[in-house]
């Protein structure tokens, strides 16, 4: 337990410590949130699945791990990744940033 105290103080320290401030931050974290969230229900379910069957459920684990850590997903939070990156520091991504002056 003492472990998981520990890791999860890191990791706070670690979401303190990232450039990226205001609501892009929000959104890319409600992302994760849901990402992981979404991933553990689905373990849930499996394990209980399992319990109750008595049978691993090899297909569903595989769509599983298919669907979770295929392209789409990696592709998903590199283009959030980038698209939320704020090099001058000023709480707006340099994306929008582009897109407001290309206007004016």
């Amino acid at each position: 337990m003492n472990r998981i105290a520990k890791w999860l103080n890191r990791f706070n320290e670690n979401v303190a410590n990232l450039s990226i401030r205001g609501a892009p931050r929000f959104l890319l974290l409600t992302f994760a949130g849901i990402f992981i969230i979404v991933g553990l229900l689905y373990i849930t379910g499996l394990l209980i699945e399992l319990y109750f069957t008595g049978r691993v459920n090899y297909r569903a684990i595989n769509d599983f791990i298919s669907a979770y850590f295929g392209v789409a997903s990696v592709a998903a939070f590199g283009v959030i990744g980038k698209a939320l990156i704020d090099a001058d520091e000023d709480g707006k991504p340099d994306v929008w940033e582009d897109k407001e002056e290309k206007s004016a």
